[in-house]
């Protein structure tokens, strides 16, 4: 008796060209085993579009799945940059996922490149009696309230929304960053300069925004 055994499910090499799929199946396939192990928050959901469907997009979506395909979009972008460090980060975890080689998987991340957040340019800061000057012109409450919470605390703009205000008050006012924020919970000292004293808001002020279904970078923009 012949047995008609299907070795596929448990091979761990590239496949015959036959059995390659385009961008575009793998894609899916690939979204569908990421929230799989993902809760699908919001947040989640528009960190997964930037960091994996954006380059993902770049392919040719028809073209079947391989090295040559992922190296062509990876050589349209500039070395050294972070859309260079970002596609290659997409794209290998893509190659991982549909069983690339070992050796293919180190050729495509050895296009990487050296780029670190050391490489960005610093901020130009204003100045406290420039931020001081800007506050003054205001005049919307609620406005007045966030400029004057994000430049005495220096949180980000969605945290304005993600935070417990029970400290504000003590003797050093505290702000408690929550769980939902981009980097989790922590707890913030305000900033020292002699022009924050006006600054300090007794009372919460916040705007008429329903801001909980909307993502942390939404919420900032």
């Amino acid at each position: 008796m012949t047995l008609n055994l299907c070795w596929l499910p448990y091979l761990r090499v590239r496949l015959p060209n036959e059995f390659i799929t385009t961008v575009r199946e793998q894609v899916e396939k690939f979204e569908e085993d990421y929230w799989l192990r993902h809760e699908k928050t919001v947040n989640r959901v528009v960190i997964f579009k930037k960091a994996y469907l954006a380059p993902f997009q770049r392919l040719d979506q028809f073209a079947s799945l391989s090295l040559e395909v992922l190296m062509e979009s990876v050589k349209t972008t500039p070395a050294d940059k972070s859309t260079r460090k970002r596609d290659v980060k997409a794209y290998y975890a893509l190659a991982k996922f549909s069983g690339f080689s070992p050796v293919e998987l180190e050729k495509l991340k050895s296009f990487q490149g050296s780029y670190s957040h050391k490489d960005v340019e610093p901020y130009t800061l204003p100045s406290d009696e420039e931020i001081y000057q800007v506050w003054k012109e205001i005049k919307q409450p609620s406005l007045k309230w966030m400029f004057s919470v994000l430049a005495i605390w220096g949180i980000r703009p969605h945290e304005l929304f993600r935070v417990s205000l029970s400290k504000i008050n003590d003797s050093v006012p505290t702000l408690e960053i929550l769980e939902n924020s981009k980097t989790g919970k922590r707890k913030v000292y305000p900033c020292r300069s002699e022009l924050w004293r006006e600054f300090i808001p007794e009372v919460p002020v916040y705007p008429n925004w329903n801001v909980d279904h909307l993502a942390n970078s939404v919420i900032g923009s």
